[in-house]
């Protein structure tokens, strides 16, 4: 019988150019919300509402800070070029495993770019937690990947 959910969020993957971003431990959710708008034809004493404008929440990546630069560099690409030199856009593909390691549910998040980078969490010499990094991303759209199927 095929896996149905609900699905764990513990194993996921964040991907951009078929490379997986090492490290990532956390992902904020992706979220819509649309405008309403209110209409009144004529004279009328009747409104009726319709959706309007859709605004795409930032979303947000973490991960401890390594040795790796993937978080500094696309960062960096905004604050010194903006999108004037190299593209600061990036496809995003959130997946999302089973515990038996099989993909169920994936996200494609279109043209992302840094809004914010946090390059490390705040230091306290009485802390037990790892440095992390962040990035917040705007974007223009998601969409889930109807293409994956339940595992058998």
């Amino acid at each position: 019988m095929p896996v149905t959910g609900p699905f764990e969020n513990r194993r996921f993957l964040v991907v951009t150019g078929n490379v997986a971003i090492p490290g990532i431990s956390n992902v904020s959710s992706l979220q819509w919300t649309a405008d309403v708008v209110t209409i009144t034809e004529g004279g009328s004493h009747i409104s009726i509402s319709e959706p309007g404008k859709i605004n795409y929440q930032p979303l947000t990546i973490e991960r401890e800070v390594s040795f790796d630069p993937f978080f500094e560099e696309w960062a960096q690409l905004v604050a010194r070029h903006g999108s004037q030199e190299e593209s600061i856009f990036k496809n995003l593909i959130i997946k999302i495993f089973d515990p038996a390691e099989q993909l169920v549910v994936a996200y494609n998040v279109y043209r992302c770019w840094p809004i914010t980078y946090e390059a490390f969490s705040t230091l306290d010499v009485d802390g037990h937690v790892m440095l992390q990094e962040r990035l917040v991303l705007a974007y223009q759209s998601f969409e889930r990947d109807l293409a994956i199927v339940a595992p058998a």
